[in-house]
């Protein structure tokens, strides 16, 4: 078969061949062995290339699906919806900030907890209504620094 006696020696040790009772390795039983483990290893070595191109496969199919979403319009840049975010906190921290101006005037003219409860709660109500009926963020001029 080509090999040394060192790697027939490491090959019986593995049990690919399989010495007789008497010590001594058949030739057609030890060839039949020999290709197994050959037929073996290389399945071995098919598997991993296979998984490594269905895995490249995969991610080919996945890119192309996030090319045909970003031509769709079903993906939307990351930073496009940063700055909606920041523009919608901007907007309802300006909103939340008004309330304390509105309100400020008319409790001084409150005469029980309850009715500065009363005043307070309408107003962030009001607040949050306004907020419920602003336009799409994208379209509209949001404040893009804080007050001092």
């Amino acid at each position: 078969m080509g090999m040394s006696q060192p790697r027939i020696s490491a090959l019986c040790d593995e049990g690919v061949f399989k010495p007789n009772e008497a010590g001594e390795l058949l030739r057609a039983e030890s060839i039949r062995a020999g290709f197994e483990w050959l037929r073996a290893r290389l399945g071995e070595g098919k598997s991993a290339v296979g998984n490594e191109k269905l895995a490249i496969l995969q991610l080919e199919r996945r890119m192309r699906q996030i090319q045909v979403d970003k031509e769709e319009g079903k993906l939307v840049p990351a930073d496009a919806v940063k700055g909606a975010w920041a523009n919608i906190v901007l907007l309802v921290r300006q909103k939340l900030l008004k309330v304390a101006n509105k309100v400020s005037p008319r409790l001084v003219f409150a005469k029980s907890e309850s009715e500065i409860e009363k005043e307070i709660h309408g107003e962030i109500e009001e607040a949050l209504r306004d907020l419920s009926r602003t336009p799409a963020i994208e379209g509209s001029e949001v404040q893009t620094t804080l007050p001092v």
